[in-house]
């Protein structure tokens, strides 16, 4: 098997859709098919739309209509290969499809989640999402059709999933291996990074020297994003993160005291294969580091000082 030319990112996988969509390929067809639509024609499509529904600002990945049977039906679709879901995603989603049906933008709407068998198969049943694709799937249609092109991404969809599937696999030496070169890699930038050795397949804990001991930096390598995570339910943090002006690329999860008991920033990150060497990787590790270096400074921004300490 031919090595793909790049690690598919979800955003990569929103343009291929989007091309797909949009081309004479026969994709469309396929696709209308397999979220129960009939012969259908794209009127329109782009990606990453943004629109406010209720009191929310959310973002479709990839937003089609199509023609079929005389209606004009929007299509949302959310991509996922390791990124866990915004809050209320799903009925977000079904949320933006109703206004779009109710200004008259469309007759009626679908969305539809499309990512890997595994990440279906945690995904709730009753999730509200109208129809479900694998990228397996996906993957068949590409492998299906002839030509170079088709080829290339059947490769590039091919080598991402493969590269989850052995990290999900991944045995308990192999983990330690990579921590352990995670390890002696962020002591080797001196900046105060530190990581305890771990057999965990889920991720890794980063320390650093700017946290204290109730906030804690992880990068959820299976859910494809870094965490700053302030522990517990502190008042001053709570009514300062409320109202704080987040940056760009950084999304807040509010701790409720119920389900949800620690305030969370998160920033999406690519998934390294941990069955394969960190140096061969690095590009992934410089996403974590620069993401870290973006969430740190949010510390000093959250919590007071200690006046006993001043």
């Amino acid at each position: 098997m031919k090595k793909a030319p790049y690690r598919l990112t979800e955003r990569d996988l929103d343009l291929i859709l989007l091309e797909e969509l949009s081309g004479d390929t026969g994709f469309l067809a396929w696709f209308a098919d397999r979220i129960g639509l009939g012969k259908c024609a794209l009127l329109a499509a782009e990606h990453s739309v943004s629109a406010k529904a209720g009191a929310k600002w959310g973002e479709t990945d990839v937003l089609a209509f199509v023609e079929s049977d005389g209606y004009r039906i929007a299509v949302l679709i959310e991509d996922k290969i390791t990124a866990e879901f915004a809050d209320r995603q799903a009925a977000r989603y079904q949320e933006r499809a109703a206004d779009l049906v109710k200004s008259g933008d469309a007759d009626r709407s679908l969305t539809v989640l499309c990512a890997p068998l595994n990440y279906l198969r945690g995904v709730p049943e009753d999730d509200p999402w109208d129809q479900r694709i694998s990228l397996e799937a996906v993957l068949g249609w590409f492998e299906s059709v002839p030509g170079f092109r088709a080829d290339w991404r059947a490769g590039a969809l091919r080598a991402r999933l493969e590269s989850l599937s052995a990290s999900h696999s991944a045995n308990r030496e192999k983990i330690t291996r990579f921590s352990s070169e995670l390890r002696d890699y962020l002591i080797s930038l001196g900046e105060g990074f530190d990581h305890k050795v771990t057999e965990d397949r889920g991720g890794f804990i980063i320390r650093s020297d700017r946290t204290p001991a109730h906030v804690e930096v992880a990068w959820k390598n299976n859910q494809g994003r870094v965490d700053l995570t302030f522990s517990g339910y502190r008042v001053d943090e709570v009514d300062k993160a409320s109202d704080f002006a987040v940056p760009e690329g950084v999304t807040f999860s509010a701790a409720d005291g119920k389900r949800q008991k620690s305030h969370i920033f998160k920033v999406e990150v690519s998934s390294a294969d941990v069955t394969r060497p960190l140096q061969e990787q690095k590009d992934i590790v410089g996403e974590v580091i620069a993401a870290i270096r973006m969430l740190l400074p949010l510390v000093d921004a959250l919590i007071d000082p200690d006046p006993a300490s001043a």
